[in-house]
């Protein structure tokens, strides 16, 4: 049977999203978090998740993601690995194949249209999609 990576997760960005290009192909990377709030025994408990968007969609969540903005992501979990100057380290990282932006992340006043929503059109942005604008 063959494995299933899958995650979908809702939340919004807390982090502001960081851009570097790598590799020799000058890949861009945007690196960004996202937290879900819950409910556990009556009390709200946050989760967090590191991210990672590459090429066209890392482009993307630098231009539009914004701090506060609610986002439905696709990603397949990674575990990182490394050992450096203060000892051996591990951490789960989301690796987006796509994102949605749900509002813009800014108030607004009633009746006024969120602009994010305006320009995507409910449209999800991937690596393999072209912007919609």
């Amino acid at each position: 049977m063959a494995a299933t990576n899958t995650s979908v997760l809702v939340g919004n960005i807390v982090r502001s999203p960081e851009t570097k290009v790598v590799g020799e192909k000058q890949t861009v990377l945007c690196t960004f978090s996202i937290a879900q709030n819950t409910k556990y025994k009556g009390e709200s408990v946050a989760h967090y998740y590191d991210c990672k968007a590459w090429g066209k969609t890392g482009e993307v969540v630098a231009q539009y993601g914004k701090t506060g903005r609610k986002v439905c992501i696709t990603a397949r979990v990674e575990h990182e690995r490394w050992e450096g100057e203060k000892g051996k380290g591990s951490k789960h990282v989301w690796n987006v194949r796509e994102i949605e932006f749900l509002t813009s992340g800014e108030k607004r006043e009633e009746g006024q249209e969120d602009p994010v929503k305006e320009a995507f059109s409910g449209k999800t942005v991937s690596a393999s999609t072209e912007v919609p604008f």
